[in-house]
């Protein structure tokens, strides 16, 4: 018992910290980072608001939804967000940005959340009546998810958007990481087997 409970929580933890570098690195802004963890709080609020009203118990499963919403939250948060700064970058006004980010954006992330969620929907198939609650659950949230990014994202980057310039130590410092992520996408694409082996 005691190392079913610690276990999820090692998972959420190590979950938490390193979509923190993720953001950091990425976003390299205070805005940048708040902004899709403050997503991702309220959809994991809104979730477990959900599980309290349905009598869901939490379990070994369901005790994974945190990490597994805070990937699928962050994610898309993350790829409006860098959207949003490029179209800022091309000259477009910050509302102008956001509505086109959002236009350009929300059937991609919509298929991408739909598809997940038709894959733990297929668990409510199963016998076991564990396996049927956590499916159902996580689709739902999924979905969820998916629904407080596309409200919540585009109506707050105009507010946020002299706060999401990235804040670095020049331009060596982006040549330097554009240069790293260029090289390991080179090593990968040119040792393929090895990268899969």
């Amino acid at each position: 018992p005691h190392t079913r409970l610690v276990l999820p929580r090692i998972v959420v933890f190590f979950a938490v910290i390193g979509s923190l570098l993720v953001l950091m690195i990425g976003m390299r802004s205070a805005a940048g980072v708040m902004l899709p963890l403050a997503t991702v709080g309220i959809s994991l609020s809104l979730t477990m608001a959900m599980m309290v009203l349905t009598n869901t118990p939490l379990n070994l499963l369901t005790n994974m939804l945190p990490p597994l919403l805070l990937t699928i939250g962050l994610a898309e948060a993350m790829h409006m967000v860098l959207r949003f700064t490029e179209l800022r970058e091309e000259g477009l006004e910050a509302i102008e940005a956001a509505t086109e980010t959002l236009r350009s954006m929300w059937l991609a992330c919509f298929v991408t959340t739909f598809t997940t969620a038709v894959g733990f929907g297929a668990l409510v198939f199963q016998e076991t009546e564990v396996l049927r609650r956590f499916g159902a659950i996580s689709a739902v949230a999924t979905m969820l998810t998916y629904a407080v990014t596309v409200l919540l994202v585009p109506a707050a980057l105009p507010t946020l958007s002299a706060a999401l310039k990235p804040k670095t130590k020049g331009k060596h410092t982006e040549d330097a990481l554009d240069r790293a992520l260029w090289w390991s996408a080179a090593k990968t694409a040119a040792h393929p087997f090895l990268t899969i082996g």
